[in-house]
């Protein structure tokens, strides 16, 4: 009896002192778990992956020999990973990890920040759901690489509010070996936070001591950036960066492309940070707010690049670490500000009118916060429950139900019955063909590479298939057009590229009769064989 009483209570003790962390990992999983699988950027950070781990997948495909530099960490724990796992289990399992890691995050910045589980709930989930300001760049959902850094920038920003300098330089420098930029962007943030605060500059001794540890995490980044600058130096940079910034990721990094209203709201975050960094008692508030401000001043370099017409620098990404760390510092912080009634004010027992002053406003305070987490975890309860009827409703595979019936049976074919190593000229508009039919591809809008001359191999191969012609819309409003292009291509440039890449078959639309051996057709779409060399 006094055994079963003894781990009863070691059990209650256990979730009383984990109750953050298991209810943001809860949170978490019901609302993105099994969203969009193999989605988001997940059809091209694990198809590379798995080709990284595995070279005899899709041995022919130009992109996936490339190997983004970056992602040499992320492709080295993932992509032998992906030998033994499919790709959907993957990106399950991927997820769990990434998402109990960031619960383990919150959990020590709730306890930094004085956060009471009540907020924690409500403002993880606000998050989740507009952790972006404009620029569309995300810290949580699939299972990419920059998940694990912003989990390892925010771990040095903790470090940093409680002056452990050596875990905080060894985690930034973790965080650039998985995103180079966040790495990066996360030192400069760190170091306007340490800049802006007296307590933190009478410990600068101390700073530059630790410092080195950063190179020792650092090294597969260090490595991406030799690997660079090596490629910029031999092509036309200045061209790069315009398909780049202007072509391909203008949602990302070029304002102009911006439809969402963010002024205001950008503004008043600054504002914000502000009014806490100049009246806060609590220092490690004002250190995150300082945090804060520093990820802003990385924002306003970049409208100011983009103002001044330098926009062979917005390829920077200057957005990509504010348009997430702003939310989430923002949230936070008034969290735990919400917070203080709860757990800083004790009614006072000299006084009675403060005490009942007191009392007052912390019981008003929970039941706001109990208000805010039920309807938190309603919200993403009903978010598990259509996540999870949609998969029971699919077809197989239920990753590749967004397909129309008709390509996907198409694609199956081709895994099914042509060989390994061909190569395909496809619409670069399908995602998913990686990921589906397991074969090489010409060209892909999604799948495009990231040094200099890789990145103008990718554009004149989408020319090509636009026949020639600039697209007149740019990023992913283009895909509609060079998608309709490509539907019209002659059957003397498949020939010509068919020679030129050896490109060994042709799927096109049925109703688009080719001079080519086809293979196969349905309703919709039919398949030639174009390069009689191969079997």
């Amino acid at each position: 009896m006094e055994f079963s009483e003894s781990i009863n209570r070691s059990i209650l003790y256990f979730f009383r002192k984990r109750t953050v962390l298991l209810s943001v990992f809860l949170i978490l999983v019901l609302n993105l778990l099994l969203k969009k699988i193999l989605g988001v950027n997940e059809n091209v950070v694990l198809a590379e992956a798995r080709h990284f781990g595995d070279p005899s997948w899709i041995p022919n495909d130009w992109f996936l020999n490339q190997h983004i530099g970056y992602r040499l960490l992320f492709n080295t724990i993932f992509g032998y990973t992906a030998r033994f796992l499919p790709l959907h289990l993957l990106s399950i399992s991927g997820r769990i990890l990434i998402y109990f890691i960031f619960s383990i995050i919150v959990d020590k910045a709730a306890r930094t920040l004085k956060i009471h589980v009540l907020f924690i709930i409500p403002s993880m989930l606000l998050f989740i759901l507009f952790q972006s300001l404009v620029a569309r760049e995300w810290m949580l959902g699939g299972l990419e690489t920059k998940s694990f850094a912003y989990a390892c920038a925010l771990g040095a920003l903790i470090a940093l509010a409680h002056r452990r300098y050596k875990p905080m330089f060894l985690l930034t420098g973790l965080a650039a070996s998985f995103h180079i930029l966040v790495g990066i962007y996360s030192a400069f943030s760190l170091g306007v936070a340490i800049l802006t605060l007296k307590e933190q500059r009478e410990n600068f001794r101390q700073i530059i001591i630790s410092s080195p540890l950063a190179l020792i995490t650092a090294i597969p980044a260090l490595y991406a950036i030799f690997q660079y600058l090596g490629d910029s130096a031999t092509v036309d940079s200045v061209r790069a960066a315009a398909i780049y910034v202007i072509k391909r990721n203008p949602h990302h990094v070029f304002p102009a492309a911006w439809t969402k209203p963010w002024t205001v709201r950008f503004i008043a975050s600054c504002l914000f940070f502000i009014t806490v960094l100049c009246f806060s008692r609590v220092q490690e508030r004002r250190i995150f707010a300082s945090y804060g401000l520093g990820s802003a001043v990385l924002f306003c370099t970049g409208l100011v690049l983009y103002y001044t017409g330098n926009y062979n620098w917005l390829k920077l990404y200057w957005f990509r670490h504010p348009d997430v760390i702003i939310p989430f510092i923002g949230f936070f912080l008034t969290a735990s500000l919400l917070s203080v009634p709860i757990i800083d004010l004790s009614p006072d027992r000299k006084a009675g009118p403060v005490k009942s002053l007191s009392s007052l406003l912390r019981k008003a305070t929970i039941a706001l916060g109990i208000i805010l987490s039920l309807t938190a975890i309603g919200k993403s309860l009903f978010t598990f429950r259509d996540q999870l009827s949609f998969i029971i409703q699919s077809n197989s595979p239920f990753y590749l139900d967004n397909l129309n019936p008709e390509l996907r049976e198409a694609l199956f074919w081709i895994k099914a019955k042509t060989p390994g190593n061909s190569s395909f000229l496809v619409s670069p508009a399908v995602d998913q063909f990686y990921i589906a039919a397991e074969r090489g591809m010409f060209v892909s809008f999604k799948h495009s590479p990231q040094t200099d001359s890789d990145n103008i191999e990718w554009y004149n191969r989408i020319l090509l298939l636009n026949n020639g012609n600039e697209p007149v819309k740019n990023g992913f409003h283009m895909v509609t057009e060079i998608d309709d292009a490509f539907y019209r291509i002659s059957p003397d440039l498949i020939r010509s590229l068919a020679e030129k890449y050896s490109l060994d078959y042709l799927l096109t639309k049925y109703d688009f009769t080719m001079p080519f051996t086809k293979v196969y057709s349905n309703s919709i779409y039919a398949l030639y064989k174009i390069n009689d060399g191969n079997p």
